[in-house]
């Protein structure tokens, strides 16, 4: 029996996925002794709201977890695009998966922003993490009621405030690894997770290649939280646009807070310039780039001064040539991430799926399984991905720079919702072609 120790560099969501597929492979020929590091002192439950969709659904369902998944989820009833005045333009509801569980697992709809599933990043991110550690209970449970030895399963542990500050390939069969604590460890397997940024991505593959991976959209987004306003306190989320390349966005979810998300496409130079400062001279700088920005601008500019959630993301998009080198692989955001593109949390929990598929597949010919992974994976990173020249086309037009444009856009967005011609569009669409879908694997023992 073949037996890994996998270092997964990450508790996101797919550092946090992959350990639970791999606590219930049914594979007899493997055994796994997963550690967990993550940077932060403790689970990072914070984070904005995201949508599973597509093969997302498809992965929680098949663990089992879809019901679970649903509780959790926000109850946001669509979206509103608004006027200065707070006047509703254009409504747009939530965007159903199709009819019957496994049909809308292969085909992502057309419709407004809002998905039927809807869940704050931190959320999902703790579920998927408290059942991991949970069936690793089970799982040690079964093996000391065994025959007295148990069946060889392996093991699981999270260790938080810990970081990697060099790796090293001895061979093609094993990483060195020298953490922030001064430990070290040897392992069969490292996993980068470790988000958009990933400095385990620049450790294996070099600064240069690792810089090239990532893509910027010329896009700045600032993201935070304040005690509900009445702007947001019923389960519609507001989307205003406002001259000079601007958007304003909110969502409460149905929860006590205001999320704010403050989108930038023109002072992306002065935005960049200030990546490194405090927290304090950045929330400076967004204030003063949507000062009299119009609608709620005011109100929600004064509430980020006291929020403790702030923080700024670069739209772009990771495209790697490479998902893996020698013994290190790229899975999720790390990997082929992107932010605004609508698709990473399905390819976070897709690429889990086929990550672990592959290993309690190949045994111990791990090179077998990462070249499979890599594989596999370039479909579904086509299929989702779009192109940063389409974002951009996307951002120039939804993003407009002159007041009068903003008039045009609004009044694009009034006729599309008021003739019903998105309605119509989904569904004159056919359906025949599904795109890609879940491998099937019979070794992690989840049942179809």
């Amino acid at each position: 029996m073949a037996s890994l120790n996998i270092l997964v560099i990450g508790a996101g969501v797919a550092g946090t996925a992959l350990p639970l597929l791999l606590q219930s492979t049914s594979s007899s020929s493997l055994t796994t002794n997963i550690t967990v590091i993550e940077r932060s002192p403790s689970l990072r439950t914070a984070g904005q709201q995201i949508d599973v969709q597509g093969q997302g659904v498809a992965v929680m369902r098949r663990t089992g977890l879809l019901q679970k998944l649903r509780s959790y989820c926000v109850t946001e009833s669509g979206m509103q695009f608004v006027n200065s005045a707070g006047k509703a333009v254009a409504t747009f509801g939530v965007t159903p998966a199709q009819e019957g569980e496994k049909k809308k697992e292969g085909k992502r709809e057309l419709g407004g922003m809002t998905q039927e599933y809807e869940i704050m990043r931190g959320d999902l991110v703790r579920l998927l993490y408290e059942e991991s550690i949970e069936r690793n209970r089970r799982r040690t449970v079964e093996e000391t009621q065994g025959e007295g030895k148990g069946n060889g399963k392996g093991s699981l542990k999270y260790e938080f405030g810990k970081t990697v500050t060099s790796l090293h390939q001895t061979s093609k069969d094993g990483v060195d690894i020298l953490f922030s604590d001064n430990s070290t460890g040897h392992f069969d397997l490292v996993v980068a997770a470790d988000g958009q940024a990933s400095r385990t991505r620049e450790l294996a593959f070099g600064k240069a290649m690792s810089d090239a991976a990532f893509v910027p959209f010329g896009l700045y987004a600032a993201f935070y939280s304040i005690p509900s306003l009445p702007v947001g306190s019923d389960d519609m989320a507001k989307a205003y646009n406002a001259p000079g390349r601007k958007v304003i966005m909110t969502r409460t979810g149905g929860r006590p807070v205001t999320q704010v998300y403050l989108l930038d496409a023109l002072d992306t130079t002065a935005l960049q310039k200030i990546h490194g400062e405090s927290t304090a001279v950045r929330k400076e700088k967004w204030a003063a780039a949507f000062q009299g920005a119009g609608w709620e601008s005011e109100a929600l500019i004064e509430g980020m001064k006291g929020c403790e959630d702030f923080y700024v993301a670069e739209g772009g998009i990771v495209r790697n040539k490479r998902l893996h080198t020698g013994r290190v692989v790229l899975l999720g955001e790390s990997g082929y991430g992107g932010t605004f593109t609508g698709s990473g949390t399905e390819l976070a929990l897709s690429g889990a799926w086929v990550l672990a598929g592959e290993l309690a597949r190949h045994g111990s010919d791990v090179g077998a399984a990462l070249q499979r992974y890599e594989e596999i994976m370039r479909t579904p990173v086509k299929e989702l991905h779009a192109t940063p020249s389409m974002v951009k086309m996307a951002l120039r037009m939804f993003l407009p720079y002159y007041a009068f444009e903003v008039w045009l856009l609004r009044t694009f967005v009034w006729a599309i919702h008021w003739s019903g011609i998105a309605l119509l569009i989904a569904r004159l669409m056919p359906d025949g072609k599904e795109g890609w879908k879940l491998p099937e694997y019979k070794e992690l023992g989840f049942e179809e």
